[in-house]
């Protein structure tokens, strides 16, 4: 019995072990391949695409909307369409949120919205100039508009019908807004105020609220707040999650909540040179500086969680043109180039790719990506 004992404590000693060093192995894999660097890739799976006057991909539900000049449609993965729209735009402008989206054509008049299952659901030909639009998960739309003496934010219906709500701010009064983000609930909006004190232009972030609640006595206005002082100009504002936002400056970044009668900063960043681009999802906000004295590289990718807090940062000296984050991975895209950061601070590829490309996004899968480009969409694997 007690020999039996002793065998059996063996076994369990070396099954232990054996786990023990099965769990080491894989950990270190994964390490390994997690900071591993590459400069070619595998194509898994190749769909040829029309090209005609595309302007870019937004993700969407099951896949992406694929949107250009002449119109907009809502494509898998593999280049199934589920259905189309036309229209005529000089500059389209798209915002997603869940099942539906807005396409407003910036500095023209026309505005579409459009539905997951059944496409094109509204339109409207505003009688000002738009300059962007936002939509909220049920379909209802704020749009930033302008004529020769004021700015608005205007409220729309999902089918294109004109809402009862509308904010002016007078050009020689409050100032003129310059950035725009609706709540996914649509009774809040968030807004950048530009605006002369001193000769100088100022930017500050504020916030109204036209739920029913607040429809009558305090008013819509929630307080704003200046996230820099002195010269700045806020260019974008964005709900993320868990009730927290980000407004970009000239100046750097601004994170913060809107209280029931205050904006509430809880973090910034102050860029100490100047930011290249912005690139941003609901989780994550990344910046790319210039960088003048780093000797790895004349740029810096800088990114922040939705809590303000920095998670990554690298230097690199590849050329870009415009910047995407996917879940914390960083893209940086040329026209026929492609540079990925990893959240980690990794330089998991830099090199050329074969076709014109307009957008990538992760893949389930280890090192597997969607390339998304003017005349192809291919599913690839680092190598």
């Amino acid at each position: 019995m007690a020999a039996e004992t002793n065998t059996l404590k063996k076994d369990w000693r070396r099954l232990i072990w054996i786990t023990a060093g099965l769990l080491t192995v894989l950990v270190a894999w994964n390490i390994y391949h997690g900071r591993k660097s590459y400069r070619a890739y595998a194509v898994l799976n190749q769909q040829d695409v029309s090209q005609g006057s595309l302007v870019g991909y937004e993700p969407f539900k099951r896949g992406f909307l694929k949107y250009s000049k002449d119109g907009v449609s809502y494509i898998g993965e593999k280049n199934e369409t589920y259905w189309s729209s036309s229209f005529e735009m000089k500059d389209p402008v798209i915002d997603v949120n869940g099942a539906y989206a807005v396409i407003a054509d910036r500095t023209g008049n026309i505005l579409q919205i459009f539905d997951e299952k059944h496409g094109k659901i509204g339109e409207c030909r505003t009688e000002r100039s738009l300059d962007s639009a936002s939509v909220s998960a049920g379909g209802i739309v704020a749009t930033l508009e302008e004529d020769s003496v004021a700015s608005y934010i205007q409220f729309y219906n999902p089918d294109g019908t004109v809402l009862d709500i509308t904010v002016k701010a007078l050009l020689e009064g409050d100032g003129f807004f310059t950035a725009l983000d609706l709540s996914d609930d649509g009774s809040q909006v968030l807004v950048g105020v530009a605006y002369l004190e001193g000769g100088v232009l100022h930017g500050k972030v504020a916030a109204y609220d036209f739920s029913e609640k607040e429809s009558s006595g305090k008013g819509p206005m929630r307080g704003g707040v200046e996230p820099f002082a002195g010269k700045n100009l806020i260019s974008e504002v964005r709900y993320l999650q868990n009730g927290t936002a980000f407004a970009a400056s000239t100046r750097g970044l601004f994170f913060f909540r809107v209280g029931e009668q205050k904006v509430e900063g809880y973090s910034s960043v102050e860029a100490e040179e100047e930011i290249r681009s912005l690139c941003f999802d609901r989780s994550y906000v990344g910046i790319v500086l210039n960088d003048t004295v780093s000797k790895n590289g004349p740029y810096r990718i800088e990114l922040y969680n939705s809590s303000g807090e920095r998670v990554m940062h690298a230097n690199f000296g590849e050329h870009y043109s415009t910047s995407f984050v996917d879940r914390g991975t960083v893209f940086l895209l040329g026209s026929d180039t492609l540079t990925i950061f990893l959240k980690n601070g990794t330089k998991q590829f830099s090199g050329n790719v074969d076709f014109s490309l307009v957008r990538a996004v992760r893949r389930p899968g280890e090192n597997r990506y969607l390339w998304l480009g003017a005349s192809h969409i291919k599913e690839v694997k680092l190598k």
